[in-house]
């Protein structure tokens, strides 16, 4: 078994660039975001299961009860516990395709067999329950899915979120839901707007501060589940970290405050370096893409057969870094941020069809 991931791996190892459009995240939240610092404020405080006050203020944005809240160290944990609670060696998981390895290589680390079911770009990516519903076995434990979807961004409908909680009902599975991207969405009407841990007790969301806010140096994320559910997790977290940092709970509950108003001050770049690859995806021939809902990723189609090389090549002759399709097993795709300055992604946009030829 290969006891990393890939894409993280890739992700570390990458060279600096002058024009850099393979992260995935948004702005970092800066200090006077965050509101006035706390000078005094104590290192350490009791925590054992997540900052009381850090695990009320996600219960109340999520509309959940603080006992279905498990604070973790990143939505990397968050994940990680949620699969470890649930899965044994034997069982069977799904898993969606593109995937973001670490939600299949976790499974299969718990000794899992692990399975995917597509989300095909000629349908948009969308969330198909009836190919769910075909591929489930007797030791199905697990379904394994994101949404916002990485890589592509796309939106779950909130039917087929229901649906497929009615089907967990049905059948005695459970669905982890890594809802990392979708707080772009979060609060409003429409697809995505509620976590998917508020329609079923089968239902497990995770998610962090890390993509939407900017704050990964932080290492906060949680899990939303049923309360019995998310007691098992808390006690399971013993045998990794224990506990987390508590500065950085006190940074993500301040970062919770202003929540809002963080997401909508980075709203309008966003939008902006939306239309401008919508653009250069209509002016571009042979590239295709579905555009995502929202969030700081967009997943193109270049045309050209395997990126791998193609982005090697862009980033020694052109100084710009995309992400390689091949590390979602889609090699055709590359993934462009989304969250970068306006200027760096058209110039970044520029280099890649001057590389592709195009």
């Amino acid at each position: 078994m290969i006891k990393e991931s890939r894409y993280l791996t890739w992700a570390k190892s990458l060279p600096a660039a002058e024009y850099n459009v393979a992260g995935s995240g948004a702005h970092p939240a800066t200090r006077a975001e965050l509101g006035d610092p706390e000078p005094d404020a104590p290192l350490t405080e009791r925590n054992d299961y997540g900052w009381p006050p850090l695990v009320a203020r996600i219960a109340k944005r999520y509309s959940v009860p603080e006992t279905s809240v498990v604070v973790a160290s990143g939505a990397s944990m968050a994940n990680h516990l949620a699969i470890g609670a649930l899965v044994a060696p034997g069982d069977h998981v799904l898993v969606e395709e593109p995937v973001y390895d670490p939600l299949e290589l976790v499974p299969r680390l718990w000794g899992a067999t692990v399975e995917r079911v597509a989300r095909r770009e000629a349908d948009g990516y969308r969330l198909d329950v009836d190919a769910i519903e075909a591929r489930l076995e007797p030791t199905t434990r697990l379904v394994v899915l994101s949404n916002l979807h990485n890589p592509s961004g796309v939106v779950a409908r909130d039917a087929d979120i229901v649906a497929l909680a009615a089907l967990a009902e049905q059948s005695g599975f459970h669905v982890l839901v890594d809802e990392v991207y979708r707080e772009w969405l979060h609060g409003r009407a429409g697809d995505g707007g509620q976590s998917a841990a508020v329609l079923s007790r089968r239902m497990i969301a995770t998610s962090s501060v890390t993509k939407a806010l900017g704050l990964n140096a932080l290492r906060i994320g949680w899990v939303l589940g049923e309360p019995a559910l998310a007691d098992r997790m808390r006690r399971f977290m013993g045998l990794f970290d224990n506990i987390v940092a508590h500065p950085s709970e006190r940074l993500a509950a301040r970062a919770l405050d202003r929540a809002d108003a963080i997401l909508d001050a980075r709203r309008p770049l966003l939008a902006e370096n939306l239309h401008r690859v919508e653009a250069w995806v209509a002016a571009t021939p042979g590239v295709s893409w579905v555009a995502p809902a929202a969030g700081t990723i967009a997943w193109i189609d270049l045309g050209i057969g395997d990126t791998t090389e193609f982005a090697a090549r862009l980033a020694r002759e052109q100084s710009t870094l995309v992400v390689p399709g091949y590390l979602f097993d889609a090699p055709g795709h590359i993934r462009v941020a989304l969250g970068v300055e306006g200027g760096v992604l058209a110039e970044g946009l520029r280099r890649i069809a001057a590389a592709r030829g195009g």
